[in-house]
């Protein structure tokens, strides 16, 4: 494990809980992270996909901003 797989660990943690505690249609992420691009972004939504509450399993999509850093 290295910093990048620690902050991709923490990042879809945090997404899971506030799928529970939420259950939004869509996750939207903008500034710098929204410009890792699919290197981020997949392992991401396995590891949300992996360890989340299986009633809210494929309910949500997680997206980068349009607008990239200019989101923030």
């Amino acid at each position: 494990y290295g910093a990048y797989e620690d902050a991709v660990n923490a990042l879809a943690e945090a997404l899971r809980h506030v799928l529970t505690l939420l259950c939004p249609r869509r996750v939207v992420l903008g500034g710098g992270v929204s410009l890792a691009g699919d290197d981020l972004f997949r392992p991401l939504r396995r590891k949300v996909a992996a360890y989340l509450f299986e009633p809210f399993a494929g309910l949500a999509d997680t997206l980068r901003a349009a607008l990239g850093e200019e989101v923030v």
